[in-house]
């Protein structure tokens, strides 16, 4: 267990490339925990809280492991915080690069001890170390390469891309390098060593750090694998894997030397980075290398590689060499994916790269859509080879597409030195030819081809250059939108930054590119903006769309821009989620996300992408997971919508989501769960806001029926959640909450918080609506979310029979659970309700009277939310609504289908007793009946039969 484990203090500094990474075990991709790519066994990446490190010391806090080593991303004397590195940058370039370098002088690669992956070792260090502002598994990347036949045209492609004609216009410049991350560079090769960047500032080979950049004998080239090859720093090359020997030679091949190929890039040269050692074909140190190419200036610096996994640290790697002026372009993936992105590619900014053959086909392995900004034809490409001075053979997938684009980059670059690597590459984007006449089935997932003479030959500003798009949902009065159901109609608006010139009638067209349950409508597909300003912000729009399926997993939609002179054309790609399953509630300091079917935070644990958490004044992620559940003792039985390892439960079909009509409620079955562990329940959310616009606490009101057919005993209903402070102190420590109470109150009740010294107070209070219940409030270690057999029925059982009494002292990372047991027998379709407030205070005392006021508002709820005694019956047959009502009144009828569409409602003045109202047709099947008068509010499920 964690607990039994010493602290490991962590106070040094250690010399770069100390943790032989290439010798560590490979621990191969498990989806069911998130982990889609390798990852390191006993590496994980760390980044410290600036409060708890500084800067410039890089002096790690101690931390709760047995680690071993600590290695900085970037040490001081490399930075420019240092005042030591000179750089070209101008004011504002040289305040945004100090801005995206602070983070990284606080990240570390960490090397620990245990035997526990690194995922468990990532959630440890976030939730029990103060000091860690996140943590995440070091993630190898993968060659992006693709075997071909040899016998296509040898350098077909720059026949493809029209490069002799580019040639006449811009060679190039020896200044301007192109750093090769990859598996290493044969530079001894014939055609590659007339075009290599050499470090003039360095002495090759005397074991000193020369120029003080922090790399050892970087004069040529430089080795992140010395430690593991045993081999010089100095020397780039890998004799067992070729691929960047092939990478290099299709970017910076040497021209006009009377010896092989031509390589792009002409005059530029190229500086070999090795980031994977001997023998092994994945990428080690891919970001360490572009933060080497970013420290040194290099305009371009080409990856060849990716990988599924979305990295924090890795972003912010990227961010930095945008900042330091460096453009990153990356293979968009070997895989023909389209609503998803390998990465680099995948991070804003980044040029991604998809590859054709020089017949302008796509491959069908090319990644196409989200994630690939231009292509080119890297299939069938000849360039060097590893297997001598003077090899040569053939290369393809995306690794063989990126470096003709980085090369392509590296002479535009060249010609125009005042564009940023944005500009570049929207340079590049705006000028590519467009191919889907080759590729007629996949026309609308496809950028531009490079053509290398029209990027040259056009003036950055005679046109617009559009990046960093993204899709605004609105209604038509212009408010944004995070929900909408099916059947609405939505308002879309596409928001970009304009980095090149002026455009006048500007068109756009949508177009459904990746949509294959038919789930979205378009209305209005084109639109016509009169002016687009030069190095602006731009929203295109709006388009109409009507929503026609549900669904959560995103769509693809391309918007297809020109202008009026015809010199403009470009291709954005925006995902778009037909359904969303996550409803957020805020206030002015607080915002909280709630799935439909129950969980607390965001959807889609352990991702942790659907939704936003809860957040509250400055401090966000404070609820890392969380939800619903329920337990009946009697029988063994327990159903939730909550975490268990790194997993989550889905035991609750929604009925109706947070949606308008009633966009602050949901309503739930436990009839999803396997038979095994279903209660018969069905529960209603009602989202009462928070209870004032300054406060942090939001109100809840539970309302459950039991629709099991039989009378239930002992019933317990309740809320896990996952707290995590996580600045500053020793850790967070939960208890039992009794200053919250009000001793006169007649209603049971009670409260649980969280506490951290010097930092806001979190917690949950219940107050239940009848005197025949029981109240539950357990605080505990987290460790039983992830031992063996994650939260199971048992556990489940346990915290919400216990009363009070389960209070663990530990300190760390914790969790509370509040809820409500129901000891008296529960007859089939009577209803049982409690209220729960929770949230964040700045401190205890404010948080107990938030409590307290939660727990009179409850009392003024016990006869106007008290459902009726009389409780109606109703059916469906033969397209009449039949049923007893317990008072006469005017009665609204809703029918709900099982998707959360509303299928009909209408009023009706009905009777007491016996009634019945003539419906319209309705599907065969299962609906939702909800009849509401005043303050009686009944729902109940009947079957439509044929």
């Amino acid at each position: 267990m964690w607990h039994t484990y010493l602290l490991g203090l962590l106070g040094f500094q250690l010399a770069h490339a100390a943790i032989p990474l290439a010798r560590k075990a490979v621990l191969f991709p498990n989806p069911s925990i998130g982990r889609l790519d390798p990852v390191l066994q006993g590496v994980v990446l760390v980044r410290f809280r600036n409060d708890h490190v500084s800067i410039r010391l890089q002096n790690t806090p101690p931390l709760p492991l047995r680690s071993i080593r600590a290695e900085p991303l970037l040490r001081w004397e490399q930075s420019l915080h240092s005042g030591v590195q000179r750089s070209p940058l101008s004011t504002a370039q040289r305040s945004a690069a100090l801005q995206a370098e602070e983070p990284l002088l606080r990240t570390f690669v960490l090397e620990y001890a245990e035997p526990w992956e690194p995922e468990y070792v990532c959630k440890f260090l976030q939730t029990r170390c103060p000091a860690v502002e996140y943590a995440e598994p070091y993630t190898l990347a993968t060659p992006f390469f693709t075997p071909n036949d040899p016998l296509l045209p040898r350098q077909q492609l720059l026949w493809t891309i029209n490069a002799f004609a580019a040639w006449d216009i811009g060679q190039g410049d020896s200044t301007v390098v192109v750093g090769i991350v990859d598996t290493g560079v044969r530079f001894t090769h014939e055609d590659l060593a007339g075009s290599l960047w050499f470090n003039r500032a360095e002495i090759p080979g005397n074991g000193i750090d020369d120029d003080g950049n922090g790399y050892v004998d970087d004069y040529l080239g430089y080795n992140f694998t010395a430690a593991e090859d045993q081999t010089s720093p100095g020397d780039p090359r890998n004799f067992t894997e070729g691929h960047g020997t092939g990478v290099a030679g299709i970017a910076a091949a040497t021209l006009n030397n009377g010896r092989g190929i031509a390589g792009i890039g002409f005059r530029c040269r190229f500086f070999p980075v090795k980031a994977a050692p001997e023998g092994v074909p994945a990428i080690y140190y891919g970001y360490q290398g572009i933060l080497y190419c970013a420290l040194m200036g290099f305009a371009v610096v080409n990856c060849s590689w990716g990988s599924q996994t979305f990295s924090c640290t890795n972003q912010a790697v990227v961010a930095y060499a945008l900042a330091r002026g460096t453009l990153v372009v990356a293979a968009a993936g070997n895989s023909p994916v389209s609503t998803t992105t390998w990465y680099p590619a995948g991070y804003p900014g980044v040029l991604g790269v998809g590859n054709t053959y020089p017949n302008d086909a796509l491959h069908p392995l090319s990644a196409r859509g989200l994630g690939t900004q231009v292509l080119a034809p890297g299939e069938g490409a000849w360039t060097t080879g590893n297997d001598g001075d003077s090899s040569y053979t053939t290369f393809g997938g995306t690794s063989g597409a990126a470096p003709i684009v980085s090369a392509a980059a590296a002479l535009v670059r060249a010609l125009h030195p005042e564009l940023s690597p944005l500009q570049a590459a929207a340079l590049i984007a705006r000028t590519a030819d467009p191919v889907e006449a080759a590729n007629p089935d996949w026309a609308s997932l496809l950028p531009g081809r490079l053509n290398l003479w029209k990027l040259l030959a056009s003036p950055p500003e005679e046109a617009p250059g559009l990046t960093l798009p993204e899709l605004v949902v609105r209604t038509p009065d212009g408010r944004e939108r995070r929900r909408w159901r099916l059947g609405d109609t939505l308002w879309l608006w596409i928001r970009a930054q304009n980095v090149l010139g002026t455009g006048s009638a500007v068109t756009c067209r949508l177009i459904r590119a990746v949509d294959t349950a038919e789930t979205l409508q378009l209305l209005d597909s084109t639109v016509t903006v009169p002016l687009i300003e030069a190095d602006a912000a731009v929203e295109l729009g709006p388009f109409r769309a009507r929503v026609r399926r549900a669904g959560t997993d995103p769509i693809l939609l391309c918007a297809e821009c020109s202008d009026s002179s015809s010199i403009y054309w470009q291709r954005l790609f925006l995902p778009l989620t037909p359904t969303p399953d996550v409803a957020t509630f805020t206030s002015a300091v607080a915002a909280l996300s709630i799935a439909d079917d129950g969980a607390l935070g965001f959807s889609d644990y352990p991702n942790n992408t659907h939704g936003i958490g809860f957040r509250y004044r400055d401090f966000c992620g404070l609820l890392y997971s969380g939800g619903l559940f329920a337990a009946d003792s009697l029988r063994g039985k327990a159903v939730g919508s909550t975490p268990s390892g790194f997993a989550r439960e889905h035991d609750f079909t929604v009925l109706k989501p947070f949606l308008e009509p009633e966009e602050h409620s949901n309503l739930l079955s436990d009839a999803q769960a396997p038979p095994e562990r279903r209660i018969g329940l069905l529960l209603r959310q009602d989202i009462l806001g928070f209870d004032a616009e300054s406060s942090g606490v939001i109100r809840m009101l539970v309302s459950a029926w039991n629709l099991s057919g039989i009378t239930l005993h002992g019933v317990s209903i309740g809320f896990l959640m996952d707290w995590d402070l996580g600045r500053g102190g020793r850790g967070d420590r939960a208890r039992f909450f009794p200053e919250a109470r009000l001793p006169d109150l007649d209603l049971p009740h009670g409260a649980e918080v969280v506490e951290h010294p010097g930092l806001p107070s979190v917690g949950g209070c219940v107050v239940a609506l009848t005197q025949a219940a029981e109240v539950q409030c357990a605080g505990l270690s987290t460790r039983f979310l992830y031992d063996g057999d994650g939260f199971s029925a048992a556990e489940k059982i346990r915290l919400l029979t216990s009363g009070t009494s389960v209070q663990e002292p530990d300190t760390g990372d914790v969790a509370l659970v509040v809820g409500v047991r129901f000891p008296e027998a529960w007859h089939p379709e009577q209803v049982r309700q409690f209220v729960l407030c929770f949230g964040a205070a700045q401190n205890s005392s404010e948080l107990a009277e938030r409590f307290r006021e939660c727990v009179r508002y409850a009392k003024t709820l016990t006869i106007a939310s008290s459902p009726p005694r009389d409780l109606p019956r109703v059916t469906v047959q033969d397209g009449v609504l039949r049923g007893e009502l317990p008072h006469e009144g005017l009665w609204r009828i809703e029918l709900w289908d099982l998707l959360g569409r509303l299928l009909w409602y209408g009023e009706r003045w009905l009777p007491a007793g016996s009634f019945a109202a003539a419906l319209p047709a309705l599907p065969v099947g299962v609906v939702l009946v909800r009849l509401r008068s005043g303050h009686s509010s009944w729902q109940q499920l009947v079957t439509v039969y044929p």
